[in-house]
């Protein structure tokens, strides 16, 4: 929990691009407004690597603080191929630093080589950033907010629970991001456009994918959904997430295994609804939470020995709104490390995957 409306914790820390390291972008997507350079491949790598490495010690003074540390960069996306709709800039300019350097080159080779230039500078970008950050506060888990990537408009077709093959071939080429970090945050944001029906399909969509995108990591990756509770506190200050929707986020991400959800919301005009978040805290949010650990824990304790947490054998087509007892039969164990069987009552002699307790953290 981060007090005081920081955006640093003993728990949590986020770092927001614009004021992190020396990240390039263009300002508002115009071309005319480059910062850092604009493109990742006009920016000076160590100079970034310097000036983060700096913030990273200020922030995280304790060495061995091993909560979740997240880099939220949003400006620009790690392929050339997912900078689309405001994010055009960042094709646009790249095809015409090409063009500045090689003004023979015929239009379909500029675009060749632009993508192939972007690619590199990015794909140094993100691993190298998140290296650095690994070797000051190795304890930490570090990750990128909103990978991996699912396409948004899954939510349409009936009977739909999965990423397009699109956004699961991204994610493949993404894979030197999953090679470098050691937690996953995607985000399984709702806007309120959608019914619960559709909102259950998304978040479990996003969160299959991704433990499709962990599964291939031979290592411990953990897995943190970053949710809200609010739709739209930009257009009302009472728009909260009803009911089913946070059954669909906060008990489906435990259902499917994750290791915590962060809870993430604007801060503006704070002061004018913060009586409204804290009623709509006290009296649905913080006790749903609340609850539901508990149901889990109790799960933990009664089907996994206390030594694994309980985890769906199959994705569901709805969310189930409980966990009582005579539920367990729809869940295994996924054991703590050390420990493997049914009910994880044996010790393990090979390589296991340590779980964590469901304790959701809330930012």
């Amino acid at each position: 929990l981060i007090t005081g409306q920081q955006i640093q914790g003993d728990k949590i820390v986020i770092f927001y691009e614009r004021k992190f390291g020396l990240c390039p972008y263009y300002n508002n997507s115009d071309p005319n407004q480059p910062i850092n350079g604009g493109l990742p491949q006009n920016q000076t790598l160590e100079q970034h690597l310097a000036v983060a490495a700096e913030q990273i010690r200020r922030e995280i003074p304790d060495e061995d603080f091993d909560g979740i540390a997240v880099i939220d960069v949003e400006e620009f996306r790690p392929l050339y191929s997912m900078n689309w709709g405001e994010k055009e800039v960042y094709k646009r300019q790249s095809r015409l630093l090409i063009k500045s350097q090689y003004p023979c080159l015929a239009p379909r080779d500029v675009e060749h080589w632009a993508e192939i230039q972007y690619n590199m500078a990015a794909k140094r970008f993100f691993v190298e950033t998140i290296k650095l950050a690994r070797s000051l506060r190795p304890k930490a888990k570090w990750g990128y907010y909103d990978y991996p990537f699912c396409n948004y408009r899954l939510q349409n077709p009936e009977g739909d629970y999965e990423c397009s093959t699109t956004a699961r071939s991204f994610n493949d080429q993404m894979s030197f991001i999953w090679n470098a970090t050691t937690a996953l945050y995607p985000s399984i944001y709702l806007n309120g456009e959608r019914s619960p029906t559709q909102n259950f399909r998304f978040v479990q969509a996003l969160l299959q994918e991704t433990k499709r995108v962990a599964s291939e990591q031979n290592r411990r990756v953990n897995i943190y959904a970053y949710s809200k509770f609010e739709y739209d506190p930009y257009k009302s200050f009472t728009s909260f997430y009803c009911k089913e929707d946070l059954c669909n986020t906060i008990k489906q991400a435990a259902d499917l295994g994750t290791n915590g959800v962060v809870l993430w919301s604007t801060s503006k005009k704070l002061k004018q609804r913060c009586s409204l978040i804290r009623e709509f805290m006290t009296e649905y949010l913080g006790p749903y939470i609340r609850n539901t650990v508990d149901q889990f824990n109790l799960c933990r304790r009664k089907k996994c020995s206390g030594r694994g947490n309980c985890v769906l054998k199959k994705p569901m087509k709805q969310c189930l709104p409980t966990m009582n007892p005579d539920l367990y039969a729809l869940y295994g164990c996924h054991c703590d490390k050390g420990f493997e069987g049914k009910d994880c009552t044996r010790q393990s002699t090979g390589v296991s995957v340590e779980t964590n307790r469901m304790l959701p953290c809330i930012c």
